[in-house]
């Protein structure tokens, strides 16, 4: 929920034509977030077996790939944060918690993994 809150505030920092460094700040903080969370995600597939991990961790390195090309662009002014930008940001993170995650979290339901377990 965190991500998602973040990539929603980066939209509505453009809504509203605040200034590239503000949304500089938090796309820099999209992607701590993200490094954070994909560790986590990352380190329970390792721990418990996940037959899916090699895909999964494929889409994890292909996001922080895209996010980081994206910070250097904005970043060195070549470029300006669009809502196509978060479109993209949103499509892609929608996909990937309604799909990856959710298989993820059914394996690790099955295998009797829930929250408190962890």
């Amino acid at each position: 929920m965190q991500l998602v809150q973040l990539i929603n505030g980066l939209h509505d920092h453009i809504v509203a034509g605040d200034a590239m460094e503000t949304m500089e700040k938090v796309l820099r903080r999209v992607i701590e977030y993200t490094a954070f969370h994909f560790e986590t995600e990352e380190g329970l597939m390792n721990k418990h077996g996940y037959p899916e991990s090699v895909a999964h961790i494929e889409e994890h390195r292909k996001l922080v790939s895209t996010a980081l090309k994206l910070q250097k662009i904005f970043g060195s002014g070549a470029g300006a944060f669009t809502m196509d930008t978060i479109a993209f940001l949103q499509d892609w993170l929608w996909h990937h918690i309604d799909q990856s995650d959710k298989m993820l979290g059914t394996y690790l339901a099955a295998n009797g993994l829930t929250k408190s377990a962890e």
